[in-house]
């Protein structure tokens, strides 16, 4: 599943398929070595985000 939010330039994408979070043409997952994807993406700005959709029901 893959929805996507428009507000003005900006685009967020939100996709079942994804996993992590893709900013410009670089995507970034939480890995093994325990680097948070907050920890990686600190001060990024982006008129396009996609990220991962998921649902706990």
């Amino acid at each position: 599943m893959r929805f996507e939010v428009k507000r003005e330039r900006k685009r967020l994408v939100f996709d079942s398929d994804l996993r992590g979070l893709i900013v410009g043409s670089k995507q970034y997952v939480s890995g093994r070595d325990g680097e948070l994807i907050y920890d990686q993406t600190l001060d990024l700005k982006a008129d396009e985000v996609e990220l991962q959709m998921s649902s706990n029901t």
